[in-house]
């Protein structure tokens, strides 16, 4: 069943990268927080991995949400690379965080696909989104004629897909030159001949930006058509 589908989400509350505006811990963490609310009241989600790339522990506040949800929680933490991380940006370090949760997370070596989701994000849509899901790897893309980036802000993809082709995509990253994750994943996935990266459903991302300090409003309903009629196009394309 699709919704066995663990989610994935990645965190760093203490951050050391550059290009990131909202960096006071306590912050990070509040809006962490209310986005794991939101998460635990969806219906179409039974299992969460939270992975801490600042080897934050989280305390007792969140666990007992965790514990009174009655979904599966698994908490990882441990610390990224900060020497590359403070070089090559907050790209490389969720990079790190997603490789070390499918190589060390029980929940996510149980199942053959997750989501992965920035922490102090939420998807208002999030079932819709899931049961669109039909390839090894989908997500939200950005381009008007052509896809010229993809969101990797959330993503669906099958745990051996992503091990296999993405694994490494993080090394490429160096946000100070303008070259970012989403640009990194989107090669890789064209020079293996990808094709389908473009998910059916636009997902409605809420919550707060970590590297704007801002909060995303909600996508009127023009906007979200007349999006997800360009990705029935691309489709087609790509």
């Amino acid at each position: 069943m699709k919704r066995q589908i663990p989610l994935l989400i990645t965190s760093a509350i203490e951050v050391t990268a550059p290009l990131t505006k909202m960096t006071d811990p306590a912050k990070r963490l509040g809006a962490t927080m209310h986005a794991f609310r939101q998460w635990l009241s969806a219906p179409a989600i039974d299992q969460i991995v939270v992975v801490d790339g600042s080897d934050f522990a989280y305390g007792n506040q969140l666990r007992e949400l965790a514990d009174t949800s009655g979904k599966q929680i698994e908490f990882l933490r441990f610390r990224t690379a900060e020497d590359r991380t403070r070089k090559q940006g907050k790209g490389y370090a969720e990079g790190e965080i997603v490789l070390h949760a499918l190589t060390h997370s029980r929940i996510l070596a149980s199942h053959p696909a997750f989501v992965k989701c920035t922490g102090k994000l939420w998807v208002a849509n999030y079932a819709d989104c899931l049961a669109a899901f039909d390839r090894d790897f989908q997500c939200a893309v950005n381009g008007k004629r052509v896809i010229e980036t993809i969101d990797t802000r959330i993503y669906f993809a099958r745990r051996e897909f992503w091990l296999r082709h993405l694994s490494d995509a993080h090394l490429r990253v160096n946000d100070p030159e303008g070259y970012f994750l989403e640009h990194s994943y989107l090669d890789r996935l064209r020079e293996i001949g990808f094709r389908g990266v473009t998910l059916p459903v636009p997902p409605i991302v809420l919550g707060r930006s970590g590297s704007g300090d801002f909060d995303y409003p909600r996508m009127s309903k023009y906007r979200y058509y007349s999006r997800r009629l360009r990705y029935a196009i691309f489709r087609r394309m790509y």
